[in-house]
């Protein structure tokens, strides 16, 4: 599928998610488990991976997100890790 107009709202979404999450992990100052350091939340690997299912989603409808189980999983994966 060639879909410049989409490919051009999915990068913007992308940008708009990662500085959103960087800039909340710069407030909230919440520890890592592991005590590395205070950038624990919230997760950039959750947030993107919501991001891009809620952006396949929105832009190209259900038939999408149900025929493929890859949104679904790389979400449910990346919250529970």
């Amino acid at each position: 599928m060639d879909d410049k107009e989409g490919r051009e709202q999915f990068y913007y979404s992308f940008a708009t998610n990662v500085a959103a999450t960087y800039a909340l992990k710069s407030v909230i100052d919440k520890e890592r488990p592991n005590g590395s350091d205070d950038n624990a939340y919230p997760s950039g690997h959750t947030s993107r991976a919501f991001q891009g299912a809620s952006f396949i989603h929105k832009r190209y409808g259900l038939e999408y997100n149900t025929s493929s189980p890859l949104p679904l999983a790389t979400t449910t994966m990346a919250t529970y890790n």
